[in-house]
């Protein structure tokens, strides 16, 4: 009991200390000499196209339709994939075969998108990304509703096409 009294009364005193100081905070972003506790391929980033986020909107639309092929054009000759505990690279009739197959597997998918962006990095000409955050129900032939909360990683090439996506779950 004595240690909470402490701590209440030592937070109180910075609480006070601080109240008439206004703090600086730096819009800085990191440059290629600051010192990061691990080696980063890419640290600076500004914001990209915003078609591209519209792509991947209608991608995942797409998906929930079952109607993989409405926009195959979005798609480079070949990608990679990745997903929890796999990855897949191929020519994409190989990779949107293998998406055609897990969708066929589930009865209906609902899916909600919670943010979307579309960044550039500016270490690299040819870094395109759109990051998106959402959650997907899928509802299995049987009935049984699994729900996630997932982001992505979508990649596009020079010519502003699909090359790779990565995806974790939650």
């Amino acid at each position: 009991m004595k240690n909470l009294l402490f701590f209440t009364f030592f937070l109180s005193l910075l609480a006070c200390n601080n109240a008439n100081q206004e703090k600086e905070i730096p819009n800085v972003l990191p440059s290629k000499g600051n010192q990061f506790a691990y080696p980063v391929k890419y640290a600076q980033f500004e914001m990209g196209d915003a078609a591209l986020s519209q792509r991947v909107s209608q991608l995942w639309k797409d998906y929930d339709n079952n109607d993989l092929d409405a926009h195959r054009d979005y798609f480079a000759d070949s990608m990679t994939m990745e997903f929890p505990g796999y990855s897949s690279s191929g020519p994409i009739d190989s990779m949107l075969a293998g998406a055609k197959a897990d969708r066929a597997s589930v009865d209906k998918v609902e899916s909600e998108i919670l943010a979307i962006m579309s960044v550039k990095s500016t270490d690299s000409e040819s870094m395109d990304m759109v990051l998106i955050w959402g959650s997907e129900k899928r509802i299995g032939m049987d009935g049984k509703i699994d729900s996630s909360k997932m982001h992505e990683v979508w990649g596009f090439n020079k010519e502003g096409k699909v090359d790779y996506m990565a995806q974790y779950r939650q």
